[in-house]
């Protein structure tokens, strides 16, 4: 019989192995263990029978109960060529087995946390069970490793696998508490080192610590392993293997692989490298960094893919592909060791061994982490530190410690921490990363502070920052406790500052290798046993002392010794002091040159401390100290990152100065940086706020889109109707400022918070901007939208008015239409006169800012918006617009006519086209300048004499001045502007009638002058060379008057030919539109032009639609039917919102609507307590996009499915939209939509509103939205359609209810009933019975209820989560959430100084005694009579764990056993509060003003003034009850409700039945009391109410009825006096059966 082979801990064996070869490990125990087909039985065997718990997951305990099973999976992987085999290990710790074998407190109203974890540590069953799992499956690998080995002669290897846990060290489970942590470092540590030991003793080669989530728990293991190897004196080579995800970071710590290895690397591991969580191709360049940075041997056993659960093994790769990746990796050098983890079978192992046969293994490098003789002989180490990210020293450059952090540098950080107030202190870590620390220094020395306590609640929370807990963390302390308690909260490399050898070379020597243990890096401060090195002598001998200790005797690598050898204060005016700063730079300099890779720090604010006070002369002395040190070598220094002026900036005389003092140059150099320093103080004062300024008011420099969208991103409305201004005068129209750039802001206010970069407050900021915005531009809108109408009407009048050959559409404007005009021409001919005569005014105003007081028809054709598109435009719609222009310009006329004094002068210009009047008559000497100029042709006798007659009888005088110019000439300029310039042509028989025309009427005029009293006078100017006119007499033109038109017809046509034919080789007159638009060849008017439409459709296509921009636009499109005024662009969709009926609560609601309208959406808010027929009419009416539904108290729920049910018996095929705290998704699904056809979406905050209702509109998303949403609620009607919870009968519920003690009943100082207001209040006769009467009015104040606000809930009705005050510096939302706060203060001191909200309430307390579920309430003390009856339900759930069922009436002392008297003398109170007098006034108020942010505001801060009132209530009655007299609870304690007694409300979990709050209704008298009434389903209103009982019961608390058997619900119908129908629909959600279908309620 062969010898077997001892392979067993053979560390040297498996280094050899590992540089000759790839070697495999093993696949996934899981997986293959699935392949048994094993199940519950199996693995509990006889054994773990009755374990309460299941066991079939817990596959460590297959070891126990199926040995033969495990050991056959090691045979396979062994045989399918596995080298190394783990053990089946993964869970097998006393906290890994607790998961299957301890009651999980959370479901008993518990949580785990350190206490809980102690007694697992402590737990013997559970320690036993992990040692016995992991020394027997060691045991079962051993043989069969052993076995084969000596069957094959190949060495096999047994890994003793020690896998993750179920807690976390780096992060809270506690959303609220970042800082809490389940169980502690030493906890996890323990755990550990049961199974390591037992590992051990089980006979493993290798101890395996894999799947690393979190890197704070496998150094925990780390730390046990080594604590084990010290105390057993047996060490083991180490393999590490992190579980990274798709971002390359280990899943919960989210370490990078190199921060990871820097992190890990002092333990020298054999291995290291990833697994599982990846698959191959995702793992590589994660697994490529690893090889690249690490020196231990690479290890990769991934996932096989991806998972799929139609794969037998559940991923995606088979053997084949698992060796074909792995055989990739080999090949480009990147193994060590291979396998695989889930989804790997043997058959993948065999495929991953065949692939790696021959294949040569990464190549392995010595370690630089491993102690050196002779450290001269190596290069250069840097300083290799990590936080969540690596830190790696470059050589040279310097490292910046922030110091903000440490109590004794920072008075403020200190404060913060004895004031408890932590995540403020967090904020100060946060900002000395952001200002470029590379690492913080942390100090908790103070005696007032627990340093232990404060060290570890800090770096957990800064453990949850990331922005902070990227960079290393430098422990500071220089106590050895608080030091260790920092690096048990360390994921990464830190450092550890200090030690020093001031307690003798023993303890030196012990703490150093405990730092080493950890993984840190170590400050050596330059103290020995005779003191604090000062000198420069002092300094090196004890620094190098030291270094030969650490790195010769201790193993400690010298690049993480960091000497501090002390910076002291200088400047102190002591003569021994003056030195200090040389010395410490003389000997940086000689450690830097004789001890090598050692680094040089120091604490740099120590330098400066004589100038306290003075920032100037600290920041610069800092500066100029690290100048002159750093050149020396200094590595890095504790500094305060934003307290540090730039060496070469500062100013000159200061540097003098500064370097007097720290370079010890003169013996007055401390006196004369004294008296300069007093100087800088005053001189500075002022900058900074001018600074603020000149930020503040930076952005109002851009442009006006810029200014509107800054504005609606920060949400300031300072300027916002000045900017809304100055865009309705860029755009022209209101509506195109609110398209443009108002909706390009809300965009990206949309955007951000959709990303999650905006919050809610922030949201509703904007849309208070936008709506101020709005409300500015909706009156100009709303004439926008009169003056349409009017051009509807008018152009309708046009059109009938048009066959008659005149068209009068007002007084003063009539036109002759143009005869023969194209179907477009005449739309576009009554559209340009509808749109004239509608705004006359305004059209006028229009005119004269660009044309003055030159009147002309050509002028008032740009009016026209289709016209004026371009030179095409101009020339194809001049014909139809002339009338409409030429009317326009008469009404001009006479209105300006009108206005002007005597005397003025009216010049008219004449001639035919082309002639240049307008340039000639400028060149011409006049009188004096006109006040109106008619510059046109004068070819109308009849309509000028008209003008000129209008005005010489105003006493005006009239210049005629006609412009002479030879027809050929005009030609030629017709034809020359029309090409080169305007792009208007005049065609040929126009101009020739012009020419014929305009100067026989110019003699007709003078020879038969118009009537007035005015000067009348005619010049003539003979422009001929069209240089400088020349003026002439009358009788001149009679001899140049022209024959006829056709005669000029026939000279134009021949010198408009030979004129383009003299500019052949000008493109612009080979355009065949000019000879076209001359000659009148073209067709006019509408047809299609060469850009691809006419030109109405261009005029549309590019927004133009209006004769007056800025007075609401009328577009066209091709034909003239459609001619027809544009309407507003289209919003996003129309939504109706409403608050069911007989429900009061909108702030939800109102939150929706506001950032529904940001994105877009025309928002309809029906208000609260809208009955199902007004929201249904309104939707119809409004033909609404979408209804959304809200409601707080249960019984809304019922409502929501009666409007559900309306919408589908009436036709409607919109989406439903359900929002409000007490609905849910599951509710929505199962009680909702089966009674509508259409989709039924739950919405549960506003964040979520936009993505769903844009999908829902949207016509692309819908379908795949609705077959999403309609999927999943199938599932979750098919989950709540299982089988129902488990219930006690009634009478066994009542069976084990609690068996409390009565013994403990104060007696109230009174009976009956008291009322509080804050206002002047009748409360009226009191109906309460004479026996326990109205027992007073008390005032009470805003200022007394205030303090007892609980702001948590505050901030979830903006949807910032988190709890106050920690919120306010909540990494993510802190900044948003501290804005908010300010503005609530703003506001509540405005409340409470205006008193702007009323309080007032009703409470009492009465004689009481419970009857089973009953608390009866007597009329007096004597208990005799019968007042009223509260009915409440008990629990019925089977809690299986002997807790008792509770009721509400058990905290009530029963009647006596006896019938005959009653031995209890109990209480009950009552009370109803409200602070909601005066909040709808206040709300409406700020709408009125578009403020919905403040409106909002008011609603959320009531709400919390009337919870802090029924406190502020509460404390008093248990005052007056007796038994809070002596509390003497904080506000905070209060909140947290640390006393004695409850007060629960119907309609909460205690006591769901809201029909109880009639009954205290009629208790109290409470309308009659408060004014606070109850809707039909028993809300209240105002909504900022709150009513309940009092209990007073020593054991009272808050619980959750749960769900009723119908048996309880009979039972209270019974006593109630109600059906159980009725009571059914009240208690629907909590009803463990289906009820009998009962008919639709009736709205």
């Amino acid at each position: 019989m062969n010898q077997s082979l001892n392979f067993s801990s053979n560390a040297e064996l498996l280094t050899k192995v590992l540089r000759e070869r790839i070697v495999i490990i093993d696949g996934a125990m899981g997986t293959t263990i699935r392949t048994y087909g094993l199940g519950e039985a199996d693995i509990r065997g006889e054994r773990f029978k009755d374990a309460k718990k299941d066991l079939k997951n817990n596959g460590d305990l297959f070891s126990l109960t199926k040995a033969d099973v495990i050991c056959d999976i090691h045979r396979r992987f062994l045989e399918a060529g596995a080298d190394i085999i783990e053990t089946n290990t993964f869970s097998a710790t006393s906290i890994g087995q607790s998961e299957f074998f301890v009651d999980d407190p959370r479901e008993h109203g518990g949580r785990k946390d350190p206490e809980f974890y102690q007694k697992i540590i402590d737990d013997r069953f559970l320690n036993d069970l992990a040692w016995e799992i992991n020394e027997q499956s060691a045991k079962q690998c051993r043989e069969w490793a052993d076995r084969i080995a000596n069957k094959t002669g190949r060495p096999r290897f047994v890994a003793g696998a020690i896998g993750p846990l179920t807690v976390s060290l780096s992060n809270s489970p506690d959303a609220d508490d970042a800082g809490f942590r389940v169980c502690t470092f030493d906890q996890v540590k323990a755990a550990y080192i049961n199974q390591v030991r037992a590992l051990i003793v089980g006979g493993s080669d290798i101890l395996l610590v894999e799947t690393i989530f979190d890197s704070l728990n496998a150094k925990a293991a780390l730390v046990a392993i080594q604590e084990v190897f010290e105390k057993e004196g047996k060490r083991l080579p180490i393999m590490i293997s992190a579980a990274v995800g798709r971002g390359g970071e280990t899943m919960i710590s989210a370490q990078t692989v190199e921060a990871f290895w820097n992190a890990v690397a002092h333990v020298k591991p054999i291995a290291v490298g990833l697994n599982c969580s990846l698959g191959p191709d995702l793992m590589r360049p994660f697994l490529a960094e690893l090889a690249e940075k690490s020196s231990a041997a690479i290890s990769c056993y991934p996932n096989a893919g991806l998972p799929n659960p139609l794969s037998p093994t559940g991923f995606d790769l088979e053997p084949e592909d698992m060796g074909r990746f792995l055989g990739d990796f080999a090949n480009n050098g990147l193994l060590n060791i291979a396998g695989g983890c889930c989804g790997n079978t043997p058959d993948h192992i065999a495929a991953i061994a065949k692939a790696l046969e021959g294949k040569h293994p990464r190549e392995l490098v010595q370690s630089t982490g491993r102690p050196i003789s002779n450290p001269q002989s190596a290069g250069p180490r840097p300083l290799r530190l990590s936080g969540s990210q690596p830190f790696t020293q470059q050589i040279g450059n310097f490292i910046m410690i922030g110091e903000r952090t440490n109590v004794a540098g920072s008075p403020k950080f200190a404060k913060l921490i004895k004031e408890n107030k932590y995540e403020e202190a967090v904020a100060i870590a946060r900002q000395q990363v952001e200002n470029g620390a590379n690492i913080i220094d942390i100090c908790m020395d103070e005696g007032m502070i627990d340093g232990v306590a404060a060290m570890t609640r800090f770096l957990h929370l800064l453990g949850s920052e990331p922005e902070v807990a990227k960079v290393p963390f430098m422990v500071d302390s220089s106590k050895w406790e608080v030091i260790e308690a920092g690096l048990k909260c360390i994921q990464g490399k830190g450092i550890v500052n200090s030690i020093s050898l001031k307690e003798g070379e023993a303890k030196f020597k012990e703490y150093a290798s405990k730092v080493l243990k950890y993984g840190a890096a170590v400050v050596v401060m330059a103290f020995d046993e005779n003191g604090q090195a000062a000198t420069y002598a002092d300094k090196i001998r004890i620094c190098e002392r030291a270094y030969n200790i650490l790195v010769n005797e201790v193993g400690f690598p010298p690049e993480d010794i960091i000497f501090d050898p002390n910076i002291l204060t200088v400047g102190t005016g002591i003569e021994e002091h003056n030195n200090y700063a040389v010395d410490f730079i003389e000997a940086t300099r000689w450690i830097k040159q004789n001890l090598p890779h050692a680094k040089v720090s120091g604490g740099l604010s120590n330098v400066s401390f004589s100038f306290r006070g003075n920032n100037p002369v600290r920041e610069a002395m800092h500066s100029a100290f690290l100048y002159h040190a750093i050149k020396a070598g200094m590595d890095m220094a504790i500094v305060n990152a934003g307290m540090l002026e730039v060496y070469e900036e500062i100013e000159p005389e200061l540097k003098e100065l500064v370097e007097d003092v720290l370079l010890n140059r003169r013996p007055d150099a401390t006196e004369r940086l004294v008296n300069f320093g007093e100087k800088l103080k005053s001189a500075g004062a002022g900058k900074d706020a001018a600074a603020d300024r000149k930020e503040e008011e930076a952005w109002r420099k851009g442009t006006v889109e810029e200014r509107l969208s800054h504005a609606l991103v920060k949400g300031i409305d300072t300027h916002i109707e000045q900017d809304s201004e100055e865009a309705r005068q860029k755009y022209g129209k209101p509506l195109s400022v609110i398209e443009g750039p108002l909706m390009a802001g809300m965009s990206i206010v949309g955007d951000l918070f959709g990303a999650g970069k905006m919050f809610l407050p922030q949201v509703v900021k904007s849309a208070r901007v936008m709506k101020k915005s709005v409300a500015y531009l909706t009156p100009f809108m709303e004439a926008e939208k009169a003056l349409k109408r009017r051009i509807r009407e008018l152009r309708t009048l046009a059109e009938q008015q048009t066959p008659a050959g005149q068209v009068t559409l007002v007084e003063g404007f009539t036109y002759e239409p143009f005869p023969d005009l194209t179907p477009d021409e005449r739309a576009i001919e009554q559209k340009f006169a509808a749109e004239l005569t509608a705004d006359l005014d305004g059209n006028r105003k229009r005119y004269e800012a660009e044309f003055r007081n030159v009147y002309d028809r050509n002028n008032a054709q740009e009016l026209c918006a289709e016209y004026a598109l371009d030179q095409e435009s101009r020339q194809r719609w001049s014909v139809a617009t002339l009338g409409p222009a030429g009317a326009f310009i008469d009404w001009l006329y006479y209105k300006r006519l009108s206005e002007l004094p005597p005397e003025s002068l009216i010049a008219f210009n004449a001639g035919g086209h082309g002639s240049g009047k307008t340039t000639a008559t400028r060149q011409v000497e006049v009188e004096r300048a006109a006040d109106i100029l008619m510059d046109g042709t004068l070819q109308d006798e009849q309509r000028s004499r008209k003008h000129i007659e209008a005005a010489l009888s105003r006493d005006c005088d009239v210049h005629i001045r006609f412009v002479y110019c030879p027809w050929e000439s005009a030609v030629r300029n017709i034809l020359r502007r029309g090409a080169k310039e305007t792009g208007r042509i005049v065609p040929l028989k126009r101009a020739a009638g012009g020419h014929y025309r305009a100067p026989r009427n110019v003699l007709s005029l003078a020879a038969n002058p118009p009537v007035g009293t005015g000067e009348f006078r005619i010049r003539i100017f003979d422009n001929s060379d069209f240089k400088r006119p020349v003026e002439r007499e009358l009788s001149w033109l009679h001899t140049r008057l022209p024959e006829g038109i056709e005669k000029l017809i026939e000279i134009g046509k021949i010198t408009a030919e030979n004129y383009i034919n003299e500019n052949s080789s000008d493109s612009a007159f080979q355009s065949s539109t000019v000879h076209e638009r001359f000659f009148e060849t073209a067709t006019r008017g509408g047809e299609i032009s060469p850009a691809g439409g006419s030109d109405l459709e261009r005029a549309a296509q590019r927004g133009v639609g209006t004769g007056t921009p800025g007075a609401g636009g009328t577009g066209v499109a091709g034909n003239a039917a459609a001619v027809q005024p544009a309407e507003e662009n289209d919003v996003a969709g129309k939504i109706v919102l409403a608050t069911v009926k007989g429900d009061v609560h909108d702030i939800g609601k109102n939150i929706v609507g506001v950032v529904l309208a940001c994105n877009n959406y025309e928002v309809i808010d029906l208000g609260v307590m809208v009955p199902c027929e007004k929201i249904l009419e309104v939707a119809k009416k409004e033909n609404a996009d979408i209804i959304g539904l809200s409601g707080l108290i249960t019984p809304s729920l019922d409502e929501m499915v009666h409007v559900a049910r309306e919408m589908e018996r009436t036709g409607f095929k919109v989406p439903l939209l359900i929002g409000g705290a007490t609905t849910s998704k599951a509710h929505t699904a199962v009680k909702i939509a089966p009674h509508y056809s259409e989709p039924v979406v739950h919405v549960l905050d506003a964040s979520r509103a936009v993505p769903v209702v844009s999908s829902l509109i949207s016509k692309e998303q819908k379908p795949a939205f609705v077959k999403q949403l309609r999927e999943e609620y199938e599932k979750l009607r098919s989950h709540h359609a299982g089988p129902a919870v488990k219930l006690l009968s009634l009478e066994a519920a009542r069976a084990n209810a609690p068996k409390l003690k009565y013994d403990d009943l104060p007696k109230p100082a009174f009976t009956g009933i008291r009322t509080l207001t804050s206002e002047t209040f009748d409360p009226g006769r009191c109906d309460c019975g004479s026996s326990h009467g109205h027992a007073g009015t008390f005032p009470v104040t805003l200022e007394e209820v205030v303090p007892f606000i609980d702001w948590t809930p505050f901030f979830h009705t903006w949807e910032l989560r988190g709890v106050y005050p920690k919120i306010l510096q909540h990494e993510r939302h802190g900044e948003e959430a501290r804005k908010l706060f300010a503005d609530a203060q703003t506001l509540l001191q405005e409340i409470v100084s205006k008193k702007l909200l009323g309080l007032r309430a009703v409470y009492g307390l009465f004689p009481a005694n419970s009857v089973g579920e009953d608390v009866e309430v007597y009329t007096n003390g004597s208990r005799k009579h019968l007042r009223t009856t509260f009915h409440f339900l008990r629990q019925q759930m089977d809690k299986g764990d002997g807790t008792p069922n509770w009721c509400l009436a058990d905290f009530v002392a029963p009647k006596s056993d006896h019938a005959s008297r009653i031995t209890h003398h109990d209480h009950i109170g009552a009370f109803a509060v409200t602070s909601g007098i005066g909040l709808q006034e206040l709300v409406m108020g700020f709408k009125a003003k578009h403020d919905d942010y403040n409106a909002i505001m008011a609603e959320a801060l009531a709400d919390r003034l009337a919870e802090a009132f029924a406190e502020y209530l509460h404390k008093r009655v248990r005052e007056e009850w007796g038994y809070g007299k002596a509390e003497n609870l904080s506000n905070e304690d209060l909140i947290d409700e640390k006393y004695r007694g409850i007060r629960p409300a119907a309609g909460y979990p205690a006591c769901p039945d809201h029909t109880e709050k009639a009954i205290l209704w009629d208790l109290l008298d409470v309308e009659q009391h408060t004014g606070i009434k109850l809707t039909e389903s028993f809300a209240m209103w105002p909504g900022s109410s709150v009513s309940g009982l009092y209990f007073a019961h020593p054991e009272s608390k808050y619980f959750a009825v749960g769900k009723l058997g119908k048996d309880q619900i009979e039972d209270s119908a019974r006593r109630k006096g109600m059906s159980v129908a009725e009571l059914e629909r009240w208690l629907g959600p909590w009803l463990n059966y289906n009820p009998a279908p009962q008919p639709a309620a009736s709205s």
